[in-house]
């Protein structure tokens, strides 16, 4: 019988990650990323430290904010490895880590918590309370975002 000759697979780019939404309120987050600096927002007022950013101080209502300056280590609060649905940009399986980062010296001592993708990472290593380091990492040409990586027994100089 006749088979046709295997076609081989067409392999299409990557297309790239979606981006972020920007406005008014946060692009100057994204803008010090680009920097390869990673800000809470600082309330000019009553000096509590939040984030995600906005543009009034949760508490007392204040419209004045400075930016605070975060260490890039902390620990994982919690996680979710996504599987499905699949989005082409993005390799599976996809580990999303809800990050607890370290405590700046601020009043209050407000602990920060974002949502990050992690990087570099075994899923077996993805445990809560395991310690991690940020790396802002390019996404695209003019796009850097903040990735989780889990700091092993070797890298943290723990010994086994």
């Amino acid at each position: 019988r006749f088979k046709p000759a295997a076609k081989a697979p067409i392999s299409k780019p990557r297309p790239a990650r979606p981006r972020p939404a920007t406005t008014h309120d946060n692009q100057w987050w994204f803008d010090a990323l680009n920097e390869g600096v990673l800000y809470a927002q600082g309330c000019g007022q009553c000096s509590l430290v939040r984030f995600p950013t906005g543009p009034m101080c949760p508490s007392c209502h204040s419209l004045k904010w400075t930016k605070v300056e975060m260490p890039l280590s902390g620990s994982i609060h919690s996680f979710v490895v996504a599987h499905y649905p699949q989005v082409p940009s993005f390799d599976y399986p996809l580990p999303i880590l809800l990050v607890d980062l370290d405590p700046v010296d601020a009043p209050g001592g407000e602990k920060i918590r974002m949502v990050m993708n992690s990087a570099d990472t075994d899923l077996e290593s993805l445990v809560i309370g395991a310690r991690v380091r940020i790396d802002i990492r390019s996404t695209d040409p003019d796009m850097k975002l903040p990735f989780a990586i889990v700091e092993t027994s070797s890298s943290n100089g723990a010994s086994a």
